[in-house]
């Protein structure tokens, strides 16, 4: 089952959740996947059709998952599908790895601990013991999914999913799954059926760029970095990027940057490996003389920085730009994301801080004018003349000669035969 994408605002989709407390779940960077287990079989096919039983194993003693999740089962427990992700897990770095090593995982017959491996993640419950579960609401199947299986660290778990309400709740929940390089997002309606290959308008996609129909991107300089903890320690795991100021009238200066945006999500893990090697520089009591930070608040200021002739440009995309003080450009990007390392840029392709202005006013001014031509066009629709098939058209009598006008000024009303017991 596929999901929608939403409307032209997240409020839009919140409304289709009618009101109800909707199902608030992590959309996960992996192969979609469908378990079946029958007795002591197992099967494995992707939302395709395709057969990966020979990776994870059809018996107990065979394949890189089912020896391991064979146990999480309840005894009681005999046939089963579930719906879910296919994830690789780092024992490591406590983190999944990206999509493409999912079959070097797979392959792995080592059987080292420590070696990254397999991880299904269950969100969903389509069949139980000789019972079809497509048409049980969501609410129901979730509530039956967790009594048939315990968690098994690293290679069968259940999605971690919220509950909420508003718009308010969606958004903060992609502000955390953003902060730990995060897809996006699934609003899933409690009360929704299991669609089988189709898209449920029950179940919304929703991603940074969809956000408020809107998708911002912008080429930023990499002026300083902030150091993991926990999953992403390590070194540098956020990256602090700034445009180039170019409002000063004096070109002999020292050229000035401005923070402007904090990334902490769409980078590869072969990235991080490129962007950690760089000569990071601590940042001591004060910024660096041509770095310009915000006075308010610790998010542009970093626990190392770069200089600029050492750095990079990244290309990042967010839902829009809004204002703030936490910059020194006074402007960031919600939702940000970033696309891709830019290595055919060099430093001087970076954004300059009266271009980005100038758009934050151009985009301004259209949203004004859009609001302003809403009514207009509202006003400007005319009725839809109907019209009646020939068939059922009266006569025509525009040509009709007046002979007498012996009922004008008359009203005649609707005649309705009344049936009395008289006229039975």
């Amino acid at each position: 089952m596929l999901c929608k994408r939403p409307t032209k605002k997240l409020e839009d989709s919140i409304k289709e959740m009618q009101g109800c407390t909707f199902i608030i779940e992590e959309k996960l960077d992996g192969e979609r996947m469908q378990l079946h287990k029958r007795g002591n079989e197992y099967f494995y096919c992707s939302r395709k059709g395709k057969d990966y039983t020979y990776l994870y194993g059809k018996h107990v003693g065979t394949g890189s998952l089912t020896p391991y999740i064979d146990a999480a089962f309840d005894p009681r427990v005999d046939e089963i599908i579930l719906d879910g992700e296919m994830l690789v897990w780092d024992p490591v770095t406590e983190r999944n790895l990206p999509f493409g090593t999912l079959k070097t995982a797979a392959i792995d017959k080592s059987k080292k601990e420590l070696n990254p491996r397999p991880c299904f993640k269950v969100f969903d419950l389509l069949y139980l013991n000789g019972m079809s579960l497509l048409h049980k609401s969501l609410k129901f199947r979730k509530r039956n999914l967790r009594s048939c299986l315990t968690e098994v660290p690293g290679r069968i778990e259940f999605l971690t999913e919220f509950e909420g309400r508003t718009a308010k709740d969606v958004r903060r929940r992609m502000d955390e799954i953003m902060a730990n390089r995060g897809e996006g997002l699934i609003l899933k309606h409690p009360d929704s059926e299991y669609v089988l290959n189709g898209r449920n308008k029950d179940w919304i996609k929703v991603k940074p760029e969809y956000m408020d129909n809107m998708g911002e991107t912008v080429d930023v300089l990499v002026v300083a970095g902030n150091y993991g903890s926990g999953r992403r320690s390590g070194g540098v795991s956020t990256l602090i990027c700034a445009v180039l100021d170019d409002r000063r009238s004096n070109d002999d200066e020292e050229p000035k940057y401005s923070t402007f945006v904090r990334i902490g999500s769409g980078l590869s893990y072969a990235d991080y490996i490129w962007i950690r090697q760089k000569p990071w520089k601590p940042w001591g009591s004060s910024p660096p003389t041509w770095l310009q930070v915000a006075r308010k608040g610790q998010d542009d200021k970093g626990d190392v920085y770069i200089e600029p002739e050492d750095s990079f440009i990244l290309k990042v995309k967010a839902a829009e730009i809004t204002s703030t003080e936490n910059y020194h450009l006074g402007f960031t990007m919600r939702f940000p994301r970033a696309l891709q390392i830019r290595d055919d840029l060099s430093i001087a392709d970076c954004m300059s801080a009266s271009t980005l202005l100038e758009h934050i006013r151009s985009e301004k001014k259209r949203k004004m004018e859009d609001a302003q031509e809403k009514p207009k066009k509202r006003q400007n629709r005319t009725t839809k003349k109907v019209s009646l098939m020939p068939e059922y058209r009266g006569v025509t009598l525009k040509d009709v000669e007046v002979e007498d006008n012996l009922f004008e000024g008359y009203k005649f009303g609707e005649w309705r035969c009344v049936d009395t017991p008289q006229r039975r």
